[in-house]
């Protein structure tokens, strides 16, 4: 199967052509203004739960105990920025530093029912979308634009989007140290390189 999505540039901030196909190992190969690329979309380190619409309860039970607060990112099969985000997520210093702080959790908003719902409860236009909320499920802040938050800056990308990112994880994480930050900083920068090869 091959989807080609032409987005407009003011969806993603730049313009690019996404072509995406499916294979039976589940293995998503897209290209990228031509740069065939291939990841494997399967969603590491999922809470496990016969009924989906117990997660977010256990994330937030998880939050009190811990006294973390839940950064939730909302993603969806195909969406490229989604693929970086989940890339850096991925990575063993972010995982490191970020789980000292938060947790962080991933919804695929076609995949999980309750991924769908909390996508809508709260929308942004663009994806991925990502929502620092505390215990209780209310919102510290959101990856809302600065200048026009009904749209998300998705993946941290410019030095504008990404002292956006290290204010929303100060404000959720007041505790995480500016060195710490530091690396945050570099490995945004580093994945959005590599993901533009």
């Amino acid at each position: 199967m091959f989807v080609s999505v032409n987005l407009p540039t003011y969806f993603y901030k730049e313009p690019f052509l996404l072509i995406i196909s499916v294979s039976c190992e589940n293995q998503t190969r897209y290209s990228v203004n031509n740069e065939l690329k291939t990841t494997n979309p399967l969603v590491k380190d999922e809470i496990k739960t016969k009924d989906e619409k117990e997660i977010f309860p256990l994330l937030k039970k998880q939050s009190k105990s811990e006294g973390k607060n839940i950064f939730l990112v909302f993603s969806m099969r195909g969406c490229t920025p989604c693929i970086y985000l989940e890339r850096y997520h991925n990575d063993s210093i972010v995982r490191k530093i970020l789980s000292k702080y938060v947790i962080v959790r991933k919804f695929d908003i076609n995949k999980t029912p309750e991924g769908g719902d909390l996508y809508k409860k709260y929308w942004k236009i663009g994806l991925p979308l990502w929502v620092l909320v505390n215990y209780e499920g209310e919102v510290i802040i959101d990856s809302g634009d600065p200048d026009n938050n009904f749209i998300s800056v998705g993946y941290p990308h410019n030095t504008k989007a990404i002292k956006f990112y290290i204010t929303a994880l100060k404000k959720a994480a007041p505790a995480i140290e500016q060195g710490e930050c530091e690396i945050l900083k570099m490995k945004l920068t580093e994945y959005y390189g590599k993901n533009r090869r």
